[in-house]
């Protein structure tokens, strides 16, 4: 990890507070947390991370918070306890507070890619979007690869989708193409400290080709040419593997806690 710098580090451990603020996105930073105030209302998108405390600020910052999330009609939230959290056992003072691990899963793991992946004989390619019918066949891509099988891909919010990417300059998304078929799509934000994988999908049908692995390799790539070849994401229990094999090293660890306001 000697290699790995310490902004690189806090990206991992710290990805929403270090990417760019989306759209109708608040964010509250204190010099002890950061407060993400998503504009959805899901947990995922109602975050609490970056925390620094003292053992006697817990119970005030836990109230100051959850009356911060509540005025804005927020009911659930999610708290990120990192390696660098403080107090060091604050996990377990969150957990007195009423909170729980989160489910399915309550562990994320930050891992990050420094070196280019061997290469291998595939007939997938890639490339970068460039036109409002490429996104929209990612996007229908993602929504197929997540289990929406009737998803439509003239749906209206793709297009509010395309707006909104458009406007952030750090912002790309790949298709993987076998022959003429994009068969699989990533995106990517290509920050000071690294490349952020945000996210990706492969349709069903199409697995095992190698998309997933030439979307990767495209993504670091192209941080090389920018002058950052090195790939950060924060990983499940499904792809910490994939991702362990590829050649990702594990740097950062996040318990996630879910919190219901009443």
């Amino acid at each position: 990890m000697g290699s790995i710098s310490a902004a690189t580090l806090e990206l991992a451990e710290n990805l929403n507070l270090n990417c760019p603020q989306r759209a109708g996105e608040e964010r509250v930073v204190r010099p002890g947390y950061a407060a993400i105030l998503g504009a959805e209302a899901d947990p995922h998108h109602n975050v609490v991370q970056r925390l620094r405390l003292a053992g006697d600020e817990v119970a005030a910052t836990v109230a100051e918070v959850r009356a911060i999330f509540a005025a804005k009609g927020r009911r659930q939230i999610t708290w990120e306890v990192g390696d660098h959290a403080e107090p060091k056992d604050l996990a377990e003072r969150l957990i007195a507070l009423g909170m729980k691990p989160f489910a399915p899963e309550d562990l994320s793991v930050g891992m990050v890619l420094t070196r280019p992946l061997v290469s291998t004989d595939t007939s997938v390619t890639v490339r970068r979007v460039q036109t409002f019918e490429e996104f929209a066949r990612g996007a229908w891509i993602f929504r197929r690869g997540f289990g929406s099988d009737d998803a439509p891909e003239d749906d209206p919010e793709i297009a509010l989708r395309w707006t909104e990417h458009r406007s952030v300059s750090v912002f790309e998304r790949y298709l993987a193409f076998d022959g003429d078929e994009a068969i699989a799509v990533a995106d990517a934000l290509f920050l000071d400290a690294g490349v952020v994988m945000c996210g990706g999908a492969t349709i069903a049908a199409a697995r095992s080709r190698g998309a997933y692995r030439a979307l990767i390799a495209a993504r670091w790539e192209e941080g090389r040419r920018r002058g950052t070849p090195t790939l950060i994401t924060q990983a499940g229990a499904m792809s910490r593997p994939i991702l362990k094999r590829l050649g990702f090293e594990e740097v950062v660890q996040i318990r996630i806690f879910l919190d219901e306001l009443a």
